[in-house]
């Protein structure tokens, strides 16, 4: 399956106040989304981001990408 997602901005603390919340802390916000595209992706899907992945540089990026269980993103 392929999948399209976009603005997950993972680890950026502002985006809750921005949104209105609902999350405590920006690791509180990125648990939640990981786990819930965990639970729709699958191993041999493809993932592909169209917005603000995250906040951070380069290993920031690899380290969230590493947490996402499809193989193709």
């Amino acid at each position: 399956m392929v999948w399209f997602t976009t603005d997950f901005h993972l680890g950026h603390s502002n985006i809750i106040r921005y949104r209105g919340g609902p999350f405590a802390s920006a690791a509180e916000m990125d648990e939640e989304i990981l786990a819930r595209v965990n639970e729709s992706v699958k191993p041999e899907d493809e993932l592909y981001f169209v917005g603000d992945f995250c906040i951070g540089g380069p290993k920031v990026a690899l380290a969230y990408r590493q947490r996402i269980r499809c193989k193709r993103i």
